[in-house]
């Protein structure tokens, strides 16, 4: 089946990728990790090293453990229970880095069994009169929560260590660095599934947002070689954006805080005035997730005063930022359709930010917010749609467009077509053939020796996939397939091809697809009775059906029967089905470039 194929073709490339130097690695692992393991205790007495003979030992050990996998288990748990509890400060950091080390690669299963245990000498190690080892039993906390969070999960470990963890905010920058990004792992990892009302977490968000304020405004915040106060923004916005439902009731206060402290950066009387622009971005940032969650319950003319402001600050250092651009869309989202009220205050400075910079997260917060605004001011994002539209497609044709900015495009143009409907109806055409040209490339392109561009086609799939239903949608709103019928043949071709195995890199994203078909099914009944009835689809529905995923079991059978209703329908004037391979000519493809230019690494 579909997932078979594509775990044999998963499995052959890391075989291929690993077997050049896996053997060589396995047949040194014990002269290897006892060098390794021993040089953990290399630590540097100055606390302002940056690079430690123990802490190149440590990233080493990473890429072993990636290698031999749970064959290190047993020698690195020995070396850590025997120092985990030594006398000697750098056996115990040592004795930290070695599990820090080991928490990615080994079996879930026996690594879970293993931090379990663990937690409670973390806590201590927190605690810890060395500073040294205070750092690195943050540093593993995090790593804890992204590589095992189930071992957080268990109530009795959360309330042993989330307090002493918030308290070692108060200690030196290092110190509180590593635990403010402790703190943002663990809300990622812990935050709600679907449908549920509280976390874990919701026990500690007061006492969390409150620490972290104060760690922002610390005096030794804006340190030479730690930023505290981004760091701890960071982990407050990421605690809000991950919260539960029931921590909703907690955010006025922070609203009003937000809003005040922002408004001291625009008056002059807030208490670090050198510091106040990068204030105004961190407090933007944060005021995002906290507009969204309240949605409903901030007064138009707050909201107003709010967007005033920010207009204020871009005006003030004559230019657009992308934390106020972001903070657009929290307040659009937080007052629904009475956001309409302010939007023509807002949607100069957005197309400014898509039209005026070579910023590419400038430029996606733009994008992102537009999404946004068609969410909450619905269908009435229509009436911009001459200044925001153009834009959006010029960077789309544009080759030196950041290529993760043209997915979010893809996706914000599907948001506004199905939002909007028939109003959306003079774009049709041009953003199907952006479609189509996509689709092309991402079938095309040849990604085995690039990993990047392996991911980034995969992204790519699940934006076009993304943005279709709202097209169709719209279509269908409109009462006219006129516009589409041309494209039929060529959108079957391509959605056949991403249930079979060498496109369809995840089961998510063939019941995107079966979800469309069963659309299009609705919209043509028996006009595409050869498309439905192939046996690729068929074999994808029925996958889905045997998922032990309930949505997509439901999701099989609705389009299961949507299928079969417009197969009973009487045949008129049926769309021919062609199994040629999709196809653009030439001048199609020099004109509308969807792939763009790769985001530049950092070094």
């Amino acid at each position: 089946g579909i997932r078979c194929g594509k775990r044999k073709q998963t499995e052959r490339k890391k075989e291929t990728r690993k077997k050049p130097f896996s053997d060589y690695i396995k047949s040194a692992a014990g002269v290897l990790l006892s060098s390794l393991l021993e040089n953990l205790k290399a630590s540097s007495v100055d606390e302002d090293t940056e690079w430690t003979i123990s802490e190149a030992s440590s990233f080493c050990l990473t890429f072993v453990a990636e290698i031999i996998g749970d064959a290190i288990i047993t020698p690195a748990v020995d070396f850590i229970s025997k120092n985990i509890g030594a006398v000697e400060w750098k056996h115990r950091n040592a004795a930290i880095l070695a599990f820090g080390a080991i928490l990615k690669d080994p079996h879930k299963e026996a690594i879970t069994r293993i931090t379990e245990n663990a937690i409670s000498s973390m806590i201590l190690l927190l605690q810890d009169q060395k500073p040294q080892v205070r750092e690195k039993a943050a540093w593993v906390l995090a790593k804890v929560a992204e590589n095992v969070p189930d071992s957080l999960a268990n109530p009795t470990n959360f309330d042993m260590f989330i307090m002493p963890l918030i308290m070692s905010l108060k200690d030196s920058p290092k110190i509180s660095y590593q635990a403010c990004f402790a703190l943002r792992q663990i809300a990622e990892s812990l935050q709600p599934k679907a449908n549920q009302i509280t976390c874990l977490m919701s026990k500690a968000f007061r006492p969390a947002l409150q620490a972290l304020w104060e760690n922002s405004i610390r005096p030794d915040a804006f340190g030479e070689s730690i930023n505290l106060a981004s760091s701890s923004f960071a982990a407050f916005t990421d605690i809000i954006h991950y919260s539960a439902p029931d921590t909703n009731s907690l955010l006025e206060p922070v609203f009003k805080m937000l809003f005040d402290t922002l408004a001291s950066t625009n008056n002059g009387t807030f208490s670090n005035i050198a510091k106040a622009k990068e204030y105004q971005a961190l407090l933007c940032n944060a005021l995002h997730p906290v507009c969204s969650n309240l949605a409903g319950k901030i007064p138009f003319h707050i909201a107003d005063q709010l967007v005033d402001m920010i207009i204020t600050t871009f005006k003030e250092r004559k230019n657009v930022f992308d934390e106020g651009i972001a903070a657009f869309s929290g307040i659009t989202l937080g007052s629904g359709k009475e956001a309409l009220g302010f939007t023509v205050k807002m949607v100069p400075y957005i197309v400014y930010a898509l039209q005026h910079t070579d910023d590419a997260t400038l430029s996606r917060a733009a994008v992102g917010c537009i999404s946004d605004l068609s969410r909450g001011i619905e269908e009435n994002v229509a009436k911009f749609f001459p200044q925001i539209i153009p834009p959006l497609m010029e960077k789309l044709k544009n080759q030196d467009t950041d290529r993760t900015l043209k997915l979010s495009i893809i996706t914000a143009l599907g948001d506004l077509a199905f939002t909007t409907s028939k109003d959306f109806a003079p774009y049709f055409r041009d953003v199907l053939d952006i479609l189509k040209s996509a689709s092309v490339l991402s079938l095309q392109l040849q990604t085995e020796d690039d990993p990047d561009l392996h991911a980034y086609i995969n992204d790519l799939k699940d934006a076009l996939i993304s943005c279709y239903p709202g097209i169709i949608f719209s279509i269908k709103e409109a009462g006219d397939t006129s516009i589409i019928d041309p494209y039929v043949t060529d959108l079957f071709q391509y959605f056949t091809q991403l249930c079979t195995p060498q496109h369809a890199h995840s089961l998510e994203l063939v019941s995107s697809v079966i979800g469309i078909i069963g659309d299009l099914a609705k919209l043509y009944g028996s006009k595409i009775k050869g498309f439905l009835e192939q046996a690729t689809i068929q074999s994808a529905v029925e996958e889905l059906e045997k998922s032990p995923v309930a949505r997509y079991r439901q999701l099989a059978r609705w389009a299961k029967n949507a299928i079969a209703n417009a197969l009973k329908q009487l045949e008129k004037h049926l769309i021919p089905v062609s199994y040629t391979h999709l196809t653009l000519p030439t001048s199609d493809l020099g004109q509308i470039s969807v792939v763009g230019r790769a985001v530049r690494k950092e070094k």
